[in-house]
């Protein structure tokens, strides 16, 4: 028999005290395989989305989750013993009260008669609401629209002002409609603006080209 598996906790903090929120089997690079991009941004698609929603939350808010090994160099059989002794001390949160966000208390739910909670629609964004201990950023549109367009301040600098992950505003220009709105002066800083001579309409030309009269030929000879 290898003794090749461990068993991992992820966690919100460092600190000794903080129990953790889940508790798995493994080998090899499975302590990691939860953070795939794939899962979380998706957790409805998952077979635990509380777990995935939780792990949502964290990633959004600029956190990741620590991992603790609590056991390594041991059997299957041993792993899977030490992970049911630790949900059972801390309880599942979705089953019988308690911390964890495992969906069952032996072997992942694999072994024989065991049968997965079915998460309704409702429950589930119960819990994306309960999920929010970390700051998540949703900006009105004219919150928004104000801090990227009006004040022209960069992505990574309204993350930083609202502790959160310049993707995650990335994504709420996205989705408020903002993206590709904000004026050519600040979306070309580095280029300089000159006027047609004939059409009158701005043009924005980097600071190497020399600046034209006209925008076109036919523009000139009219």
């Amino acid at each position: 028999m290898k003794n090749n598996c461990y068993v991992y906790l992820y966690k919100e903090t460092e600190e000794s005290e903080d129990p953790g929120f889940y508790v798995g089997k493994g080998h090899d690079n499975r302590k990691n395989a939860h953070l795939k991009p794939s899962l979380w941004k998706n957790p409805e698609k998952t077979t635990n989305p509380y777990l995935y929603y939780k792990i949502k939350s964290m990633m959004e808010s600029g956190k990741k989750p620590h991992i603790v090994i609590l056991a390594e160099n041991i059997s299957d059989e041993q792993a899977y013993n030490i992970e049911h002794e630790y949900i059972k001390k801390h309880g599942r949160r979705f089953v019988d009260g308690g911390i964890l966000f495992n969906i069952s208390d032996f072997k992942g739910g694999s072994y024989s008669g065991c049968k997965r909670p079915e998460w309704s629609e409702e429950s589930i964004q119960s819990f994306r609401k309960a999920c929010k201990g970390l700051r998540i950023y949703d900006p009105t549109y004219e919150e928004l629209y104000e801090e990227f367009v009006v004040k022209g301040k960069t992505k990574p600098e309204i993350a930083k002002e609202n502790n959160c992950s310049a993707s995650l505003v990335k994504k709420r220009i996205q989705e408020l409609g903002i993206a590709g709105k904000k004026p050519k002066e600040l979306l070309y800083p580095k280029k300089k603006k000159w006027i047609c001579k004939n059409c009158n309409k701005e043009f924005y030309t980097p600071n190497c080209i020399k600046t034209r009269l006209f925008c076109s030929r036919e523009c000139r000879f009219k």
